[in-house]
């Protein structure tokens, strides 16, 4: 990868040899995690198939465009440098963007709901594809201009690992995590611990720089999805316990209102069902 100046020695000699003898182990470890990352897509993009686009909008077409930059921009600069270890990872990212890219855009396409997959989306994606071709025949003139797009393809890294936050606004305004990836998250949080690791271990800072920015955006993302229901219906629900509890001064922590039957038990204490369905407050007396 390429050398950067500028860091401290003093502590990248601190953390030099971290993993010690076991780090041929952590490296083949968080090679396999990067395919299951690159992959984890997969799993959206087939519910997006089995409905026939009815899934579109759960997909966010920032991960899956900055995740097939990241791809390219690795793979173009390890083919010219050369660097024989990062080919493989990134050629399979490559293809599988591709396919997730095209198979959303065919369903895609006719469908005026889908709002994220919209013009902004398909400049984003054919902007990707011109950047990328525009950077293979950039990186074939010499070594030195493959290090070029090796600094690119850093700052991109960092971008893939916080493209799932994109849609944060969306996740707080409807209080469902239903927008985030879990397997995407959850792999790109374990993905950014142990290149991280690897980094300080080889003392390689452009491993590090996006792995340490990448780590708090991986982790946010998975305490989303730890914090907020995978369905508007969960969500809709647990606002409306809520409004009836406080509505009657009742308070929960919230290791209180996560644990089982809790809610239940004081909803159906204080509340009864009507005629009609509608919900009738109790007498504190009865």
């Amino acid at each position: 990868r390429p050398k950067m100046s500028g860091a401290s020695p003093l502590v990248l000699e601190a953390f030099a040899g971290l993993l010690g003898q076991h780090s041929a182990r952590v490296e083949f470890l968080a090679t396999v995690i990067t395919l299951g990352l690159f992959c984890s897509p997969a799993v959206q993009v087939r519910q997006v198939q089995r409905t026939k686009g009815e899934s579109l909008g759960d997909v966010n077409p920032a991960s899956l465009i900055s995740m097939y930059s990241n791809c390219s921009l690795w793979l173009i600069y390890a083919v010219f440098l050369p660097l024989p270890p990062a080919v493989p990872p990134n050629a399979v990212g490559v293809l599988a963007c591709c396919y997730y890219l095209g198979a959303c855009w065919w369903h895609a396409a006719g469908r005026s709901e889908a709002l994220a997959w919209g013009r902004l989306a398909a400049a984003g994606s054919a902007g990707a594809v011109a950047f990328s071709v525009a950077c293979l025949f950039y990186a074939a003139v010499s070594t030195e201009q493959a290090e070029h797009v090796g600094f690119l393809a850093m700052s991109v890294n960092i971008v893939m690992y916080g493209a799932p936050l994109s849609v944060i606004g969306r996740v707080l305004k409807e209080r469902c995590s239903a927008a985030l990836p879990p397997l995407q998250c959850a792999l790109g949080l374990f993905c950014s611990l142990l290149w991280l690791c690897i980094g300080l271990h080889r003392s390689n800072v452009p491993m590090i720089v996006p792995n340490l920015c990448g780590l708090p955006l991986a982790a946010l993302q998975v305490s989303l999805l730890c914090f907020f229901p995978r369905t508007l219906e969960g969500a809709k629900t647990e606002e409306l316990k809520d409004k009836l509890l406080h509505a009657q001064g009742v308070e929960l922590s919230p290791t209180d209102t996560g644990a089982s039957g809790t809610k239940d038990a004081i909803e159906e204490e204080n509340l009864e069902h009507g005629e009609g369905g509608a919900l009738k407050r109790r007498s504190p007396l009865t």
